[in-house]
């Protein structure tokens, strides 16, 4: 599954368009596989991949679980999106953002002009098992 998506991404950067893509940005819901995608996608391209949650954890010293337990997801979305502004004008990035980054317009917005932004998925019962058998997520509750 993951070689055809990298070939995909590959054969999408590669055409020339009325859009420079400099990079690759995965936006999607929790557990989705963006990090593992991600990875993956950058690797067979040689790009370079960061996990915006990673730069997160290495800058201020705590996991996200740490920040939205101790600082609230308000101090967790204001070190996103600073960690955001300075990545949007990488080039040869693969990233892989938090799971509620793409629900705000302005985060969006830095990428579309110049990104191929993907969105991987999976259904709702995948996505349970994985953020269950994590501690490093945000806290989360049972799907209803």
């Amino acid at each position: 599954m993951l070689g055809g998506v990298a070939s995909s991404v590959c054969n999408v950067m590669s055409v020339n368009g009325a859009r420079s893509c400099q990079h690759s940005a995965l936006f999607g819901f929790l557990g989705t596989g963006k990090s593992s995608v991600g990875r993956f996608v950058a690797h067979q391209l040689h790009f370079q991949f960061i996990d915006t949650d990673d730069l997160i954890e290495a800058r201020s010293g705590k996991t996200v679980a740490q920040i939205f337990t101790n600082d609230g997801e308000a101090a967790f979305r204001d070190w996103e999106g600073r960690i955001l502004g300075e990545l949007s004008s990488q080039k040869q990035t693969v990233l892989a953002t938090g799971g509620r980054t793409g629900a705000d317009p302005e985060h969006l917005a830095g990428f579309l002009p110049h990104s191929l932004v993907l969105s991987p998925w999976a259904c709702r019962g995948t996505l349970w098992g994985r953020v269950q058998r994590s501690d490093t997520r945000p806290p989360h509750t049972a799907p209803s």
